[in-house]
């Protein structure tokens, strides 16, 4: 395999800003607007200590990976007031004025190590084109963190509800990754704001179908994996409708998945909704959806991500796969 190739095939956990001992690469980005450069796969991890003659197995000093051909950084809001953290995959090839689709991956602490994988296997074969992958995560918290459920419960649902706290901020979140981090991305990588992904699962599945419904044009494609279509009885399946019922066309290419061993009753609602979407039969609008086989609800997002870049990518793609 090509060796740049096999910089996406590491394992990666981000790095906290605070407390960070690693010299900053000498290509750090400059400090405006309280960006925090906070590791770059540039940098190497500290030697492990040797094995002592007491024990079989040297405890690690440090047992943090870094995942090649990536950098995180801090991008404080001024929209919502958050401070979140960002994970970027670098292209591949970068041949002058060339610019990258990129995919946006929601939940980044958990799914940009994995998204940032099966690209690069994806692309060795040519069933994708050479992309920039974008996590979008929070600083402070590691993927184990539980204040990080209670985040993006917050950040991912487009309404209000009772049954969570500081719900429906959605749209505060929209206009951050609209606002800020679309320029953010787009002038320090060479992004292509006419092949933006937005990719997520279980609430960020929602607020992939919230963006559809809410702001088309930011997104050439959209990855909605086992969304929480019964968020605020069923708030998006009511969105759906009043969209159709103004939009007949929908240029997108959008990708629906949902495990086939999830949840009976929130299957059988994303199955249904599944399929007034496809009844809705928007013009110039390019529709997948699948239940996969013997998945549950977190372990799906593996197929998901592989077959849903597949489908949305595939136009841009050397080697299309069906």
């Amino acid at each position: 395999m090509h060796h740049s190739l096999t910089l996406g095939f590491a394992a990666a956990l981000v790095f906290a800003c605070a407390g960070n001992d690693r010299t900053p690469r000498s290509a750090a980005p400059p400090s405006d607007g309280g960006l925090c450069p906070i590791a770059s796969a540039r940098q190497a991890l500290p030697p492990t200590p040797a094995a002592s003659a007491s024990s079989t197995i040297a405890q690690p000093k440090d047992t943090r990976f870094a995942l090649g051909g990536t950098e995180v950084l801090q991008l404080p809001s001024k929209t919502n007031g958050r401070s979140y953290e960002i994970s970027v995959g670098f292209a591949y090839k970068n041949e002058p004025g060339q610019r990258h689709p990129t995919v946006y991956v929601l939940d980044g602490y958990w799914d940009f190590p994995l998204v940032n994988t099966i690209r690069g296997a994806l692309q060795y074969d040519e069933a994708i084109p050479d992309v920039i992958v974008v996590g979008i995560g929070y600083t402070g918290f590691d993927a184990s963190a539980p204040e990080l459920m209670d985040l993006r419960a917050s950040d991912d649902t487009p309404t209000k509800s009772s049954k969570r706290l500081d719900s429906g901020r959605g749209p505060e979140f929209l206009r951050f990754i609209a606002e800020e981090l679309f320029p953010f991305i787009e002038s320090r990588y060479p992004s292509d704001p006419a092949h933006r992904v937005l990719a997520g699962a279980s609430f960020g599945g929602l607020f992939t179908l919230y963006t559809l419904f809410e702001r088309p044009e930011l997104f050439y494609g959209y990855v909605a994996m086992s969304p929480a279509v019964r968020w605020d009885d069923s708030w998006i399946v009511r969105r759906e409708r009043e969209f159709h019922a103004s939009h007949p066309a929908l240029a997108a290419r959008l990708w629906l998945s949902v495990g086939g061993d999830e949840d009976k009753e929130a299957m059988a609602a994303e199955r249904a909704f599944f399929k007034q979407i496809e009844a809705s039969k928007y013009r110039d609008f390019a529709l997948r959806s699948r239940v996969l086989e013997g998945e549950r609800h977190a372990a799906m997002k593996n197929e998901s991500y592989n077959r849903g870049l597949r489908f949305v990518l595939a136009p841009l793609a050397a080697k299309p796969s069906k």
